[in-house]
């Protein structure tokens, strides 16, 4: 699951129908802006092993994460949807690797991917 929130103005989930099961994964969310600049918004896709599990356009995206931090395997500022869970946050299985490729704004492709291993 990758949820985007936007300043708790919006929230837009991208989530496969499967749970994970234990081993290794690749997850991999792309976002690609429909028009130059900031804030705009665009198609984004949720892959898991190479597979698209979810897809969905959002109509904007925020300018600045004001002051949020960019945590990997916990979350220690606010929870991006306080239904799923409560801060801090821990993820329990163990993250190998993480990229993150942001490109200019005029070039608008955002693209996360981890390794993660999933216990149980």
């Amino acid at each position: 699951m990758f949820l985007y929130n936007r300043l708790a103005l919006d929230r837009f989930r991208w989530q496969g129908n499967d749970v994970l099961k234990p081993g290794k994964h690749t997850i991999v969310f792309d976002f690609k802006s429909e028009e130059p600049g900031f804030g705009k918004g665009g198609p984004g896709a949720l892959k898991v092993d190479g597979n698209e599990v979810a897809n969905q356009k959002i109509p904007r995206t925020i300018l600045t994460t004001l002051g949020e931090t960019f945590d990997i395997g916990s979350d220690t500022r606010t929870s991006v949807d306080e239904n799923d869970y409560q801060v801090p946050f821990a993820f329990n299985g163990k993250v190998d690797k993480v990229s993150v490729q942001l490109n200019r704004a005029d070039d608008a492709l955002d693209h996360f991917e981890s390794e993660i291993h999933k216990d149980q």
